[in-house]
């Protein structure tokens, strides 16, 4: 088809051509569609559109999806050469295209990806390995729509692959996620979890699952302190909000949905112990350097129910700031020391008032 349309262009371009006088003024005067035009229609409803013609261009359709062969250069000549004999028919409209191609090929395509996302379930209890897999197909496929049809379809083909590979297996893959984010936050591997939030967001409970998840072992955590060793326990949770702070930058890029969870559960996690609020308040009275473990146990005490530890520490930072403050006539020295104290108050305020990522 692809040839006898090439020819049929040309020898149109050789009629149209002796009467584009008459296509620039009785036509246009007229109101009539031009010859070269009238002629693309006739080979659209005529040929194009022939009941057996068109059968059996929807099973070319159908077996170039199942060859699926995204490498394969002759694959891409042919699907591109489709797509610019459609769009040229549609006279730089894409009504043609996307009613005699673009719907049948993503129908198409949502039927095989149907039956792949059931064998590689079957294939892999594990989830991670499940979304490895499928994001080395969203590339190939990704790769192979840039080369064969536009921007517009490449998008659709990839909603219809998350659809089938995603959102259709919803139940599923929340089952797999409760087993394996406990097991990727436990071992803190998280570039497998950010490759696990990416999809799980196209799931409309996905959130709600990593959510449930991450309170979950936020709980865990909680029940691991230990009430009799106060120092283990301000070292535990120390340890736990770096590592809380690692999981919101890599995994999850700060997600406020996300966020808003992870500060709640760490809140309760925190007041679980009045003693050992009040032990992190005596290390702080001890402390006499500014430097980030300071910042981390009052960031600590910021969460913490009791405001008055934090309220007194921070009234006696200021005034430690204020003793900084240089007592000379150096010009240069002065506002050295001036922006250090200021430094130090920035970082500590941005903290305190969840402005920066030191604060989750």
């Amino acid at each position: 088809m692809k040839s006898t349309w090439d020819n049929y262009c040309a020898a149109m371009r050789k009629i149209s051509s002796p009467l584009s006088c008459l296509d620039r003024i009785y036509t246009t005067q007229n109101k009539l569609e031009p010859t070269y035009n009238m002629g693309v229609t006739l080979f659209r409803d005529n040929i194009l559109r022939y009941s057996i013609i068109r059968e059996r261009f929807h099973e070319i359709i159908s077996k170039l999806v199942e060859q699926q062969q995204y490498n394969n250069i002759e694959n891409q000549t042919l699907m591109r050469d489709i797509y610019q004999m459609l769009i040229d028919m549609g006279m730089d409209n894409r009504s043609v295209y996307e009613v005699d191609f673009e719907a049948s090929l993503l129908q198409q395509l949502a039927k095989f990806y149907q039956i792949q996302s059931q064998n590689l379930l079957h294939e892999n209890s594990d989830l991670f390995e499940y979304i490895a897999k499928i994001s080395t197909k969203i590339e190939e496929i990704n790769q192979w729509a840039m080369n064969c049809f536009d921007n517009s379809t490449k998008e659709r083909i990839i909603e219809v692959l998350n659809i089938e590979f995603i959102t259709k297996n919803e139940e599923k893959i929340v089952h797999m996620t409760e087993q394996s984010i406990l097991s990727i936050l436990t071992s803190n591997k998280l570039d497998e979890f950010e490759i696990i939030y990416k999809y799980l967001t196209h799931i409309p409970s996905g959130y709600s699952t990593i959510s449930n998840c991450v309170s979950h072992y936020l709980h865990e955590q909680g029940k691991s302190l230990e009430d009799n060793n106060l120092e283990a326990s301000a070292q535990h949770l120390l340890a736990l909000k770096d590592k809380l702070n690692n999981f919101l930058d890599i995994a999850t890029k700060y997600d406020p949905k996300i966020l808003t969870q992870v500060q709640y559960r760490f809140t309760e996690i925190v007041n679980m112990n009045a003693h050992l609020v009040k032990y992190i308040s005596s290390l702080i009275e001890d402390m006499n350097n500014f430097d980030s473990e300071l910042f981390k146990k009052l960031i600590l005490l910021y969460y913490s129910k009791e405001k008055l530890f934090f309220e007194q520490h921070y009234q006696k930072f200021k005034q430690q700031l204020l003793s900084l403050l240089p007592n000379t006539t150096d010009a240069s020295l002065f506002i050295e020391k001036i922006l250090y104290a200021k430094e130090i108050y920035s970082a500590f305020i941005r903290a305190a008032l969840h402005e920066d990522k030191v604060s989750f």
